[in-house]
Protein backbone atom coordinates (compact mmCIF):
# COMPACT_ATOMS: atom_id res chain seq x y z
CA UNK A 1 0.00 0.00 0.00
CA UNK A 2 1.34 3.41 -0.96
CA UNK A 3 1.55 6.16 1.63
CA UNK A 4 0.22 9.54 0.74
CA UNK A 5 2.60 12.47 0.70
CA UNK A 6 1.14 13.85 3.94
CA UNK A 7 1.47 10.46 5.65
CA UNK A 8 5.08 10.19 4.54
CA UNK A 9 5.77 13.66 5.90
CA UNK A 10 4.52 12.79 9.39
CA UNK A 11 5.96 9.25 9.50
CA UNK A 12 9.42 10.56 8.55
CA UNK A 13 9.35 12.94 11.51
CA UNK A 14 8.37 10.90 14.62
CA UNK A 15 9.41 13.76 16.98
CA UNK A 16 6.84 15.95 15.24
CA UNK A 17 4.17 13.31 15.83
CA UNK A 18 5.06 13.20 19.56
CA UNK A 19 5.07 16.97 19.74
CA UNK A 20 1.61 17.23 18.10
CA UNK A 21 0.21 14.60 20.44
CA UNK A 22 1.22 16.62 23.52
CA UNK A 23 -1.60 18.73 25.02
CA UNK A 24 -1.08 22.42 24.48
CA UNK A 25 0.25 24.44 27.43
CA UNK A 26 2.17 21.57 29.04
CA UNK A 27 5.96 22.15 29.02
CA UNK A 28 8.29 19.59 27.52
CA UNK A 29 9.58 17.02 29.99
CA UNK A 30 8.52 18.69 33.27
CA UNK A 31 9.93 15.72 35.16
CA UNK A 32 13.41 16.83 34.09
CA UNK A 33 12.95 20.23 35.76
CA UNK A 34 11.63 18.54 38.91
CA UNK A 35 14.59 16.16 38.93
CA UNK A 36 17.18 18.94 38.73
CA UNK A 37 15.40 21.01 41.39
CA UNK A 38 15.37 18.05 43.75
CA UNK A 39 18.97 17.27 42.87
CA UNK A 40 20.29 20.75 43.68
CA UNK A 41 18.19 21.13 46.84
CA UNK A 42 19.55 17.78 48.03
CA UNK A 43 23.06 18.97 47.24
CA UNK A 44 22.52 22.08 49.38
CA UNK A 45 21.33 20.10 52.39
CA UNK A 46 24.07 17.51 51.99
CA UNK A 47 26.60 20.36 51.81
CA UNK A 48 25.23 21.92 55.00
CA UNK A 49 25.41 18.58 56.81
CA UNK A 50 28.97 18.10 55.60
CA UNK A 51 29.95 21.56 56.84
CA UNK A 52 28.46 20.78 60.26
CA UNK A 53 30.28 17.46 60.40
CA UNK A 54 33.60 19.03 59.41
CA UNK A 55 33.13 21.82 61.93
CA UNK A 56 32.51 19.24 64.64
CA UNK A 57 35.68 17.36 63.65
CA UNK A 58 37.71 20.57 63.75
CA UNK A 59 36.34 21.51 67.17
CA UNK A 60 37.06 18.02 68.48
CA UNK A 61 40.61 18.09 67.10
CA UNK A 62 41.19 21.47 68.73
CA UNK A 63 40.92 19.84 72.13
CA UNK A 64 44.19 20.16 73.95
CA UNK A 65 45.50 22.82 71.60
CA UNK A 66 42.95 25.61 71.46
CA UNK A 67 42.67 26.83 75.07
CA UNK A 68 45.35 28.14 77.34
CA UNK A 69 45.20 28.09 81.12
CA UNK A 70 43.65 31.33 82.45
CA UNK A 71 46.36 31.98 85.08
CA UNK A 72 50.16 31.99 85.24
CA UNK A 73 50.20 29.29 87.91
CA UNK A 74 48.32 26.02 88.23
CA UNK A 75 45.20 26.09 90.36
CA UNK A 76 43.08 22.96 90.40
CA UNK A 77 39.54 23.32 89.14
CA UNK A 78 36.82 21.17 90.60
CA UNK A 79 33.07 20.87 91.24
CA UNK A 80 32.09 20.65 87.56
CA UNK A 81 28.78 18.80 87.34
CA UNK A 82 28.25 18.83 91.10
CA UNK A 83 24.64 18.77 92.23
CA UNK A 84 23.72 21.82 94.28
CA UNK A 85 20.54 23.28 95.74
CA UNK A 86 19.92 25.38 92.62
CA UNK A 87 20.76 22.57 90.16
CA UNK A 88 23.91 21.28 88.46
CA UNK A 89 27.10 23.34 88.74
CA UNK A 90 28.20 23.56 85.08
CA UNK A 91 31.48 25.36 85.71
CA UNK A 92 34.82 24.84 87.43
CA UNK A 93 35.77 26.70 90.61
CA UNK A 94 39.52 27.30 90.83
CA UNK A 95 40.81 28.25 94.27
CA UNK A 96 43.39 31.03 94.08
CA UNK A 97 44.50 34.06 96.09
CA UNK A 98 42.59 37.30 95.61
CA UNK A 99 44.35 39.42 92.98
CA UNK A 100 45.62 36.54 90.80
CA UNK A 101 46.14 37.71 87.22
CA UNK A 102 43.65 36.27 84.75
CA UNK A 103 44.08 35.74 80.99
CA UNK A 104 41.68 35.01 78.15
CA UNK A 105 41.72 31.24 77.45
CA UNK A 106 40.64 31.96 73.85
CA UNK A 107 39.85 34.92 71.62
CA UNK A 108 36.50 36.70 71.55
CA UNK A 109 34.51 39.85 72.17
CA UNK A 110 34.04 41.01 75.76
CA UNK A 111 30.72 41.50 77.55
CA UNK A 112 30.74 42.84 81.09
CA UNK A 113 28.79 40.82 83.67
CA UNK A 114 27.41 42.23 86.93
CA UNK A 115 24.77 40.32 88.85
CA UNK A 116 24.06 38.96 92.32
CA UNK A 117 25.38 35.46 91.61
CA UNK A 118 28.45 36.17 89.48
CA UNK A 119 29.30 39.51 91.03
CA UNK A 120 31.70 41.31 88.70
CA UNK A 121 32.89 39.33 85.74
CA UNK A 122 33.23 39.04 81.98
CA UNK A 123 32.01 36.94 79.07
CA UNK A 124 34.58 36.14 76.39
CA UNK A 125 32.79 35.31 73.14
CA UNK A 126 29.20 35.88 72.11
CA UNK A 127 26.19 33.66 71.60
CA UNK A 128 26.67 31.69 68.40
CA UNK A 129 30.48 31.64 68.66
CA UNK A 130 32.26 28.29 68.77
CA UNK A 131 33.69 29.05 72.21
CA UNK A 132 32.45 31.11 75.15
CA UNK A 133 33.90 31.63 78.63
CA UNK A 134 32.55 33.41 81.67
CA UNK A 135 34.77 34.53 84.56
CA UNK A 136 33.01 35.44 87.82
CA UNK A 137 33.98 37.02 91.15
CA UNK A 138 36.65 39.36 89.73
CA UNK A 139 38.06 42.24 91.82
CA UNK A 140 39.32 44.13 88.77
CA UNK A 141 38.39 44.11 85.07
CA UNK A 142 40.97 45.43 82.61
CA UNK A 143 38.93 45.13 79.42
CA UNK A 144 35.84 46.97 78.19
CA UNK A 145 32.45 46.12 76.73
CA UNK A 146 32.68 45.08 73.08
CA UNK A 147 36.48 44.86 73.10
CA UNK A 148 38.12 42.09 71.09
CA UNK A 149 40.69 40.12 73.09
CA UNK A 150 43.14 37.52 71.87
CA UNK A 151 44.07 34.25 73.52
CA UNK A 152 46.43 34.90 76.43
CA UNK A 153 45.55 38.58 76.80
CA UNK A 154 45.39 39.94 80.37
CA UNK A 155 41.76 40.62 81.34
CA UNK A 156 41.75 41.36 85.07
CA UNK A 157 42.27 40.06 88.62
CA UNK A 158 40.53 37.29 90.54
CA UNK A 159 38.50 37.81 93.69
CA UNK A 160 35.73 35.96 95.44
CA UNK A 161 36.37 36.87 99.07
CA UNK A 162 33.12 36.32 100.92
CA UNK A 163 31.10 39.48 101.39
CA UNK A 164 33.49 41.64 99.39
CA UNK A 165 32.34 43.99 96.68
CA UNK A 166 31.95 42.21 93.33
CA UNK A 167 32.16 38.74 94.91
CA UNK A 168 28.54 37.86 94.23
CA UNK A 169 27.54 34.65 95.99
CA UNK A 170 31.12 33.43 96.39
CA UNK A 171 32.00 31.78 99.72
CA UNK A 172 35.77 32.18 99.32
CA UNK A 173 38.55 33.33 96.98
CA UNK A 174 38.36 31.51 93.65
CA UNK A 175 37.73 31.92 89.92
CA UNK A 176 34.43 30.62 88.61
CA UNK A 177 35.03 29.57 84.99
CA UNK A 178 32.09 28.59 82.82
CA UNK A 179 33.12 27.28 79.39
CA UNK A 180 30.85 26.45 76.43
CA UNK A 181 31.45 24.80 73.06
CA UNK A 182 28.81 25.76 70.48
CA UNK A 183 26.59 26.91 73.34
CA UNK A 184 26.88 23.64 75.29
CA UNK A 185 28.38 23.83 78.83
CA UNK A 186 31.64 21.87 78.80
CA UNK A 187 34.29 20.99 81.37
CA UNK A 188 37.45 22.79 80.12
CA UNK A 189 39.60 20.25 81.95
CA UNK A 190 38.15 17.43 79.92
CA UNK A 191 40.97 17.58 77.40
CA UNK A 192 40.50 21.19 76.28
CA UNK A 193 43.47 22.68 78.13
CA UNK A 194 46.69 21.17 76.82
CA UNK A 195 49.46 20.18 79.22
CA UNK A 196 48.77 23.11 81.54
CA UNK A 197 49.65 25.61 78.82
CA UNK A 198 50.27 28.94 80.51
CA UNK A 199 49.89 32.44 79.04
CA UNK A 200 52.87 33.26 76.83
CA UNK A 201 53.85 29.62 76.34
Amino acid sequence: MKLSESSKRWSDNPERVVELSRPRGIPCRPQKVEFFSTFFISKIFIGMDLINILEGVILEQSRGSFLIFPTEAWFQGYNYGERRSYGTHLAVDMEMPVGTRLYAPHSGYISIVNNSACGCGIDIGRRGDNYQSRFCHMTSISVSEGQWVTKGQFVGLSGGERGAKCSGNSAGPHLHWNFKVKGVPTNPFNGWVSNLRMPGS
